[in-house]
């Protein structure tokens, strides 16, 4: 399951999607893909401590997948 996770890490940041149901797919870019690395690093370290994200832990999407 790890590698699978890190496969799903690697194509999000790359902006990879994979067609269908992809349950850890979806949750792996809710964390990991190019909006949330954009929106994160064009902000001012200012302007990031007062937002809040909707990151998951990698811990998080493991455990909301193997639930399904």
């Amino acid at each position: 399951m790890k590698e699978l996770f890190a496969q799903k890490v690697e194509e999000a940041r790359r902006g990879d999607h994979s067609e269908g149901m992809d349950i850890m797919g979806s949750l792996v870019r809710s964390s990991y893909g190019e909006q949330q690395i954009t929106r994160k690093s064009s902000l001012s370290p200012d302007e990031r401590a007062g937002l809040k994200y909707a990151v998951l832990s990698d811990s998080d999407i493991l455990g909301k997948t193997l639930s399904l």
